[in-house]
């Protein structure tokens, strides 16, 4: 988390960066999730919290609201990592959860061309557009997959035979 926060705070000589679309600038809030993740233990989710607190404002200049809303979102997942739901919200949350990382590639995109119509439009826009993208990848890797052998991935069938030094190299005739 530490060494995260160094690029939060520019510390590590890199050039300004008042642009949040590339990993560097990002990365202390990887560093954070992946604390968060971890922190067990009452005293390791209070520091998390405290820092999470702590590096959020300013980080979006002119954005409280936008900084708020992560603030609260950051505390509700150190303080509780799982809540009740029904089955739909599940699967609402599990589709944008497995969709997430092709929302964030394509959003950058499809945001901006909708933005002048409406902030809430755009946004919803850019989620389905996300979700599409994520589908189509699955579906064209999964038939790329059968029908290109040598871009599927071969899977152990349980325990092999045992390698030693004896068995590694075959015996020169």
């Amino acid at each position: 988390m530490g060494i995260g926060l160094l690029t939060r705070y520019e510390l590590v000589g890199l050039p300004d960066r008042t642009q949040i679309t590339d990993a560097v600038t990002v990365f202390w809030l990887f560093a954070l999730g992946w604390a968060a993740a971890r922190a067990g233990t009452v005293p390791r989710r209070l520091l998390v919290t405290v820092a999470a607190l702590a590096a959020v404002p300013g980080f979006f200049p002119g954005e409280p609201r936008h900084e708020l809303f992560v603030m609260a979102g950051f505390v509700l997942l150190v303080w509780f990592p799982t809540l009740p739901s029904g089955p739909r919200l599940n699967r609402v949350a599990g589709l944008l959860a497995g969709s997430s990382l092709a929302i964030h590639l394509t959003h950058w995109q499809i945001y901006p061309v909708f933005d002048g119509f409406s902030k809430h439009l755009a946004f919803l826009v850019s989620l389905v557009f996300g979700i599409a993208y994520a589908w189509a990848v699955t579906r064209l890797t999964r038939r790329l997959r059968r029908t290109r052998p040598f871009l599927r991935r071969e899977r152990p069938r349980g325990p092999g035979p045992a390698v030693t030094p004896a068995t590694r190299c075959p015996p020169a005739p």
